[in-house]
C-alpha cells in the first residue's frame, strides 16, 4: 500500500511537472508570436511599404501596440476598410481595398490619389503622417477555383470551386461579381 502511494505521488508529480512545462512553453510561444495589445498604452504608427499601389496591394504597416487579435484590428484607407491578414504586434500585413480615394478615378489632381491610412485597435486609432499613393489599375487574377476540379463547392473565395464551365456572370451596383456555373442553371435550393 505504501509503495502504491509512492508510485501515485510520483506519477502525479510527473504529470504536474509536464503540465507546468507545457504552460510555460505555450506562454513563450505567445510572446514569440507577437505583442499583446495593451489598452493603457497608445497605438502608434511609424511607416509602411510600399508607399504606392492599387487594389489588392500587399502592404506591411509598422508601429506598436497593435496586438495580435485580428478581430480587434481595423485598417482603413480613407474610410474604406482593408483586409487585415496578419499581425505581429508591431507589424500588420494588409491588402489594400478597392478605390479608397475621394474623387476617384484620378481627375488629374495629384491630391486625389493621396490616401490616409488609419489603424484602429479597440477604441484607439492612429493615422500615418505619410499618405499612400493610390493608383487605379487593372488587375486580372484568379478569385476562386482551380483547374481540374471534380465538383462544385460553395464557400469563401479560398474554398469555392467550380466543376465545368462558367455559364453566367453578373455585376451589381457595388461592383460585386456573381458567377453561376452551367451545371447549376435552373436549379433552386
Amino acid at each position: 500500500m505504501k509503495r502504491n502511494f509512492i508510485q501515485q505521488t510520483l506519477v502525479f508529480s510527473g504529470m504536474a511537472g509536464c503540465m507546468a512545462a507545457c504552460i510555460m512553453a505555450s506562454s513563450c510561444k505567445d510572446e514569440a508570436r507577437g505583442q499583446v495589445y495593451d489598452p493603457n498604452v497608445p497605438v502608434t504608427v511609424t511607416d509602411f511599404y510600399p508607399d504606392s499601389g492599387g487594389v489588392a496591394t500587399q502592404m506591411i504597416l509598422n508601429g506598436s501596440n497593435f496586438g495580435t487579435d485580428l478581430n480587434n484590428i481595423q485598417v482603413y484607407f480613407n474610410k474604406k476598410k482593408a483586409a487585415v491578414i496578419g499581425s505581429l504586434g508591431d507589424k500588420l500585413y494588409v491588402i489594400t481595398p478597392r478605390r479608397p480615394g475621394d474623387g476617384m478615378p484620378d481627375d488629374g489632381d495629384p491630391d486625389h490619389d493621396q490616401v490616409d491610412i488609419t489603424v484602429q485597435v479597440g477604441e484607439q486609432s492612429a493615422t500615418y503622417n505619410k499618405k499612400f499613393n493610390y493608383h487605379i489599375q487593372t488587375l486580372v487574377s484568379t478569385l476562386c477555383g482551380r483547374p481540374g476540379t471534380t465538383e462544385t463547392k460553395v464557400g469563401t473565395l479560398g474554398e469555392t470551386e467550380f466543376k465545368g464551365e462558367m455559364g453566367f456572370l453578373a455585376v451589381d451596383a457595388e461592383d460585386n461579381l456573381f458567377v453561376a456555373p452551367r451545371e447549376l442553371w435552373g436549379q433552386t435550393n
